[in-house]
């Protein structure tokens, strides 16, 4: 089995709270994902995500190297292993009540724990455009992220080829967008977006695949360790 999207989950709100709480109900993952884009922020301020009680990963933050109050953050959390089940909530620690943030929800099947593959960002002052390759390593991968452009007219972003877009929040002066690849496969990936005119950019993106098991059935680490499913460590 590949990675698949379960369930996506956008909450837009104009005052966040701290910690901000929101349900997502998901089938049976292997993995999630959240991005956040928040509005005027040009300091990072969450400090941790939790999904069901469970602590997240944070996978990369960018900033759209813009002064408040033009100001643009994004941020990526993952995980990908002891997913919980069913609806769950979603904690998000360190969002300001006078900055509007959306925050979206992916879940993911496969057919065991999922792993980021590669991650990469994008923090530019200017330019028509925001991109990263994200690289598979020949893994079946699939990719996922969000972008803060200055570019203040929805619909004026423009997903790059084999991206499905997901959602956006009109902050006003900003948007906030959040986006997939369309179907897993196993090709380094350029992963962003084009805009219709020179815009700030903070982009976020990462791959993500099921974790590779070694032919004896142990679980492959980075730096060459291995885990046995049924206990222990061995390099």
């Amino acid at each position: 089995m590949t990675v698949t999207v379960d369930v996506v989950t956008e909450i837009e709100d104009a005052t966040p709270a701290d910690p901000e709480a929101n349900n997502h109900a998901a089938g049976t993952p292997k993995g999630v994902a959240v991005f956040v884009g928040t509005n005027n922020e040009d300091t990072e301020r969450i400090t941790g995500i939790t999904y069901g009680g469970v602590a997240m990963t944070k996978v990369q933050y960018a900033y759209n190297q813009v002064a408040a109050p033009s100001a643009g953050n994004a941020y990526l959390y993952f995980l990908g292993a002891s997913v919980p089940s069913g609806t769950q909530s979603v904690s998000i620690a360190g969002l300001r009540s006078t900055r509007a943030a959306q925050i979206v929800i992916v879940s993911f099947d496969a057919a065991g724990d999922l792993e980021v593959v590669d991650s990469d960002l994008v923090e530019d002052a200017g330019s028509t455009s925001a991109s990263v390759v994200l690289s598979y390593a020949s893994r079946t991968c699939m990719a996922f992220g969000g972008m803060v452009t200055s570019e203040a007219v929805v619909g004026n972003s423009t997903v790059l080829s084999g991206m499905t877009a997901l959602h956006d929040y009109d902050f006003g002066a900003r948007v906030a967008l959040a986006s997939r690849e369309t179907t897993a496969q196993a090709s380094d990936f350029t992963f962003g977006w084009t805009d219709s005119g020179t815009n700030s950019h903070a982009l976020v993106a990462m791959a993500i695949s099921e974790i590779v098991l070694s032919g004896d059935g142990r679980q492959n680490f980075i730096g060459g360790m291995t885990a046995n499913l049924s206990g222990g460590m061995s390099s």
